[in-house]
Parts: C-alpha cells; structure tokens; sequence
C-alpha cells in the first residue's frame, strides 16, 4: 500500500522502477513497466506537470514551487 499524502500534496504516478520485494513481484513490474503504453503515458504526465509548473511559475513569480 501506498504512503498517504501529506496536506497539500497532489499524488504522484507510481515510479518508473519494480517497487515489489519478491522476484516474481520485480519480475512482473518491470514487464508492465517496460509496455509502450505505459512509458508514453508516464512522458505525456511528465510533460503536462513540467507545462503546469512553467505557467505557474510565470503567473506568479515564484522562483521553485514544492
């Protein structure tokens, strides 16, 4: 299970690497890891978070936002 969300935290996608500890688990994520579809879906999300960050930081000046 995943940890909960601090306050004020959006929720991430799940990272790009087997987080599973049995070999079958690691073995199982890295196949469905590694499927087009997944990796275009996790560059499309990067890209549309890295596009909201820059607007952000253009509308309000702030130098990092966290």
């Amino acid at each position: 299970m995943l940890d909960p969300l601090p306050p004020g935290r959006l929720p991430e996608i799940p990272p790009s690497a087997p987080r599973t500890t049995s070999p079958f688990g690691r073995w199982l994520d890295a196949r469905l890891l590694a499927m087009p579809a997944v990796r275009s879906f996790r560059n499309r999300y990067r890209a549309a978070r890295e596009d909201c960050y820059r607007l952000l930081r253009a509308r309000t000046g702030a130098g990092r936002l966290d």
